[in-house]
């Protein structure tokens, strides 16, 4: 079970996550990487589907 983090934890980090996303990491990764206990992003691709608009892709 993941524990709360408060305070000044909780600020440094938000601060690495942004930081991580700043550079490009895809949150999905950051969240298959952070919490073993939640669904990967593959679990929820395969839930949710796929967009009908792929807007990852260069228009």
């Amino acid at each position: 079970m993941a524990t709360k983090t408060t305070g000044a934890a909780a600020t440094t980090a938000s601060d690495l996550c942004m930081g991580l996303l700043a550079a490009g990491l895809p949150l999905a990764l950051i969240c298959d990487l952070t919490d073993p206990y939640m669904a990967t992003s593959r679990d929820i691709l395969e839930h949710e589907g796929r967009p009908e608009v792929a807007w990852w892709q260069a228009g």
